[in-house]
């Protein structure tokens, strides 16, 4: 799913709009790098090595790349949640996460003394940290959206949970309404939107949830059942997956904005 999502977001127009601000004040090519689940688990002492061909440069080595990347990858609280490569080459990198699942990195190419002073090249991490913030947000709102050139069942299939996820509905009944056999409806979803009809269903729930948040009339509880989840605890540990942050802690950010 990270390779198709992270493609989703290279080819919107914030992200192209962005990269060309940020490469023309910088004089830094700014890159979008999938970051494959299957990468994540290797991660830590005595298991597969990073390898900085991710950041385009296989033969660099980088200690600092590989203990930024573990620390990442991992979760792990720092004042500086960035990669920054020391010998040079490979440059910097901030994570873009969907909630809490590492989906890419932002990768800023090495920057030159003679074009970008240091102090000014953090700065332009900084920002670089806020865009991929904004890029997590914008990622799960697209995986929820109709896509060009997805195939049509598709599209109706997104339709029909963004018209009814307040209901019960399950992959049973959406499928029925496709006239499709259960099985061949969740195989052919997912290979479509690289998500299971769950997980679409609660990003599309999660979604919906951000919007009402920015009502103060509205206690948490009462958005949590009309979005259609049956259960509190289900609600605050989907919204934490999803988001990255408590329902409260958002709808305070709200309030702030």
């Amino acid at each position: 799913m990270n390779e198709k999502l992270t493609k989703v977001l290279a080819g919107s127009r914030i992200y192209r709009d962005w990269t060309k601000a940020f490469s023309e004040m910088t004089g830094v090519p700014l890159f979008l790098r999938p970051v494959q689940a299957t990468l994540l688990p290797d991660v830590g002492s005595g298991r597969k090595k990073w390898n900085c061909a991710l950041f385009g440069q296989p033969n660099c080595g980088c200690k600092s790349c590989a203990q930024g990347f573990e620390r990442i990858a991992r979760g792990i609280a720092a004042k500086e949640d960035v990669i920054k490569c020391k010998c040079g080459c490979c440059g910097a990198a901030v994570p873009v996460r969907s909630g809490i699942s590492l989906i890419a990195l932002l990768h800023a190419g090495a920057r030159s003394d003679g074009d970008l002073p240091r102090q000014k090249y953090g700065a332009a991490l900084k920002l670089l940290g806020i865009f991929a913030e904004q890029l997590g947000g914008l990622g799960n709102q697209m995986l929820v959206q109709k896509q060009s050139g997805e195939p049509p069942v598709i599209s109706r299939a997104k339709e029909f949970i963004s018209q009814h996820y307040s209901e019960d509905i399950s992959s049973g009944r959406l499928a029925k309404e496709l006239h499709l056999s259960r099985f061949y409806f969740c195989k052919l979803f997912k290979s479509g939107t690289g998500l299971t009809f769950t997980a679409h269903l609660a990003r599309a729930r999660i979604e919906r949830v951000k919007d009402l948040l920015a009502n103060p009339n509205l206690r948490i509880s009462e958005i949590a059942f009309q979005t259609g989840f049956q259960s509190l605890t289900h609600f605050n540990r989907m919204f934490l997956k999803l988001t990255g942050e408590s329902p409260s802690k958002c709808r305070q950010r709200l309030r702030a904005i």
